[in-house]
C-alpha cells in the first residue's frame, strides 16, 4: 500500500468520524429545566387525551345531539389532536433541531390557547359550581367535572408552553454565543 493510499484512507476515516458524531447529552440546569417541562407537558397532555377519549367513547364521533353543541364536539376532537401532538413533541424534544423545536413549542402554545378559549366560552360550568340555567347543558351536569378538568388542563398546558417558549427564545436570542449545539438537549 502506498503512502498516498494510506493517507487517503485516514482522511476518509476522519471525515466519517466527524460526520457521524453521536449526539451528546450534557447534564446541566438548562437540560434539566427542559426535561421538567417535557415531563409536565407530557403528563398533562396524557390527562387531556384521557378526558377527550372519555367523551368520544361516551358520545361518539358523529354529532347526533349527544353533545351539547357542535363546537364542543369539534373542540373535543381538537383536544385529542392537541394532546397527541404534544405527546409527540415532548417525546422527540431531546433530538429536535433548535429552531424547529421553537416552531413546535409555538404551535403547541397556539393549540392549547385555542382549546382553552373554546372551553371557557362554550361551556357554562366553572370550577366549584356545576349548576347551569341552560336547558341544553342541564343534562350534562353529570359530566361537569370532565368539562372543567379539560378546561383547567388546557389552560395549564397553555401556561407551561408560554413559559417554556419564552425561556427558549430568551436563551437563543440573549444567551451567549455558545449555541453551536444542534439539538435542544444535546451539545
Amino acid at each position: 500500500m502506498s503512502e498516498h493510499e494510506h493517507s487517503h484512507d485516514n482522511f476518509e476515516e476522519k471525515v466519517a468520524a466527524m460526520d457521524h458524531q453521536p449526539k451528546r447529552f450534557v447534564m446541566g440546569a438548562r437540560p434539566l429545566l427542559y426535561l421538567t417541562f417535557a415531563f409536565l407537558c407530557f403528563g398533562l397532555a396524557a390527562g387531556e387525551i384521557g378526558i377527550s377519549s372519555y367523551f368520544l367513547q361516551k358520545y361518539g364521533n358523529i354529532f347526533r345531539n349527544d353533545y351539547p353543541s357542535k363546537i364542543i364536539k369539534h373542540n373535543i376532537g381538537l383536544t385529542l389532536f392537541s394532546g397527541i401532538y404534544t405527546l409527540l413533541v415532548c417525546l422527540g424534544a431531546y433530538a429536535m433541531p433548535l429552531y424547529f423545536f421553537a416552531f413546535l413549542l409555538f404551535s403547541c402554545w397556539a393549540f392549547w390557547l385555542t382549546v382553552g378559549i373554546i372551553f371557557t366560552v362554550a361551556t357554562p360550568f366553572e370550577a366549584g359550581s356545576c349548576g347551569t340555567s341552560s336547558a341544553i347543558w342541564s343534562r350534562f351536569t353529570g359530566q361537569c367535572k370532565y368539562y372543567v378538568g379539560a378546561e383547567a388542563l388546557a389552560w395549564t398546558l397553555f401556561s407551561l408552553f408560554t413559559i417554556w417558549f419564552i425561556l427558549f427564545v430568551v436563551e437563543i436570542t440573549v444567551g451567549k454565543k455558545q449555541h453551536r449545539r444542534r439539538t435542544v438537549l444535546g451539545e
